[in-house]
């Protein structure tokens, strides 16, 4: 007999590749004719700006831009120089199951620059990236919650429910923020803008009806040399912007996955009218987005037949549930060791990368640099990358994954040859609680004729601590609800322990 399964169909996005791989580039850069030579070099550092991602029939391929930027000691002179190197970044690689149709979504991490030099007017400079990158298929999830057809009211059906999460959207949206960043009070004037950083976190996230809103903040850190002078000062900024990205449906329950990158960077040195110095700033930013929602669904799990022989087909999955994002507040306090005695703390840039969740902690890596003068007013840098574990606070039996990590709060003292560090990481968390369900995917009538048993019409049971309803009735041929009413149980009534009439099914 031909037996019909009725599903209910959610529409969702399956990821089909996942990768991560540290990748290095590297070119040489000329001093220009119109900079003096290399005395020394203090140290360097960079912004890596997306530039494009393609998928082809089983192959994924990304490519970037790292705008390096070298501080070094001029041979002769005194102050501070910078030697500007654009250092390209491309990576490609098998991806098995990807399309033209697939969607990637890219992240990087520049996790260090490096300039060694070659001569006074020549430097190798060197950057290594962290790649990941997830490509996504547009597809179906299908539950089998009924049976149709070839009498079915001979086969009993075990109907479970559970709230999955899927991935029901995956968006991204190119933008750009632009802001005036006037000098802080008391801060020197600006000569030359001398290198950058940005650092951009997805604070808020919710949703109004079908659109996500993204709030979040750029973290502007800028060295510069000091107007009419050779000193160096730092100034930091911070530039809050909001984003519509627009869904593919209204979502109930949603949670997101945010990944920013910049596209493009333009920061300048302005003065404002009325004399008052600062800086011009203009991001380009793409945001990436993969929305979780949560779909109460009914699937078959198990079946039987009083009557008939059948045979059910089944397939085991892993599913997610209690998606929740968080964030996690790590304190770092360390000592940066020093050739020489530290006199004043020029600039510092503090980043955390190479993050994951081992064993209930979050394990990073944080890179530090620091540009320091000592007594006579020499300029020295110094770098460091310091391991960090903290607890993650995700519980027990749930699964995390950290998206990102940022930097505030960071403090750097001068101490007896050293500098003394401090600094507050925040770590964006994605959590979850993975389940394991089995769903019968057919059902098929192996024999015509009905099955015939030699059990009493009722039989006696003290029901164990494993027992159920649907195990009694499926084991004894008879019914949850004949069970329930020879036994005068209300629904849901527990039975362990409980001696019970169970009447068999004619």
């Amino acid at each position: 007999m031909d037996v019909t399964m009725g599903k209910k169909t959610v529409v969702c996005y399956h990821k089909v590749f996942e990768y991560a791989n540290l990748s290095e580039s590297a070119v040489e850069s000329v001093v220009p004719d119109t900079m003096p030579d290399i005395e020394r070099i203090l140290c360097a550092d960079g912004t890596l700006v997306i530039r494009s991602k393609e998928v082809s029939e089983g192959s994924v391929s990304v490519t970037a831009g790292i705008a390096a930027s070298v501080l070094y000691v001029p041979d002769g002179k005194a102050g501070v120089c910078c030697l500007k190197a654009a250092i390209p970044f491309s990576y490609s690689t098998d991806a098995p199951g990807v399309t033209t149709d697939s969607i990637p979504v890219a992240m990087f991490t520049l996790m260090s620059v490096e300039a060694h030099m070659l001569n006074p007017r020549k430097v190798v400079v060197r950057a290594t990236v962290e790649v990941k990158i997830t490509c996504y298929d547009r597809a179906e999830a299908d539950y089998c919650c009924e049976v149709s057809g070839g009498n079915e009211e001979d086969i009993q059906l075990l109907v479970d429910k559970l709230a999955i999460s899927h991935d029901v959207c995956v968006k991204e949206k190119t933008f750009v923020v632009t802001d005036e960043l006037r000098l802080p009070a008391g801060k020197p004037g600006v000569g030359e803008l001398l290198r950058d950083t940005v650092e951009l976190s997805a604070e808020d996230i919710r949703t109004v009806g079908s659109k996500v809103v993204i709030n979040g903040t750029a973290k502007i850190g800028l060295t510069y040399t000091v107007a009419g002078g050779s000193d160096i000062a730092f100034a930091e900024f911070e530039t809050a912007f909001s984003q519509l990205i627009e869904a593919d449906s209204e979502l109930g329950a949603p949670e997101f996955k945010v990944w920013l990158l910049l596209t493009a960077v333009f920061i300048e040195p302005h003065t404002y009218v009325g004399g008052e110095q600062g800086f011009t700033c203009e991001l380009h930013i793409v945001a990436q987005t993969v929305c979780s929602d949560s779909v109460g669904v009914e699937y078959i799990s198990d079946c039987y037949s009083n009557r008939r022989r059948i045979e059910a087909e089944s397939r085991a999955s892993r599913v997610m549930c209690d998606v929740g994002r968080m964030q996690q507040r790590c304190n770092f306090h360390d000592q940066l060791e020093t050739a020489q005695d530290v006199c004043e703390v020029k600039a510092v840039s503090c980043s955390a990368a190479d993050f994951k969740i081992e064993n209930g902690s979050i394990k990073s890596k944080l890179a530090v640099t620091v540009l320091y003068s000592d007594e006579a007013g020499e300029l020295f840098c110094v770098t460091r990358r310091f391991p960090m574990e903290c607890p993650s606070g995700i519980e027990a039996g749930m699964c995390g994954a950290v998206l990102s990590a940022s930097c505030a709060q960071v403090y750097a003292v001068p101490a007896q040859n050293a500098i003394d560090l401090r600094a507050q990481v925040t770590f964006d968390l994605m959590c979850w609680r993975e389940v394991e369900i089995t769903q019968i995917t057919g059902v098929d009538f192996i024999e015509e004729e009905e099955v015939k048993t030699e059990r009493p019409s009722l039989v006696v049971v003290r029901a164990g601590e494993d027992a159920s309803l649907w195990l009694l009735a499926k084991r004894y041929r008879s019914t949850r609800e004949m069970i329930r009413t020879a036994n005068s149980l209300e629904e849901g009534e527990p039975i362990i322990g409980k001696i019970l009439l169970i009447p068999t099914a004619k």
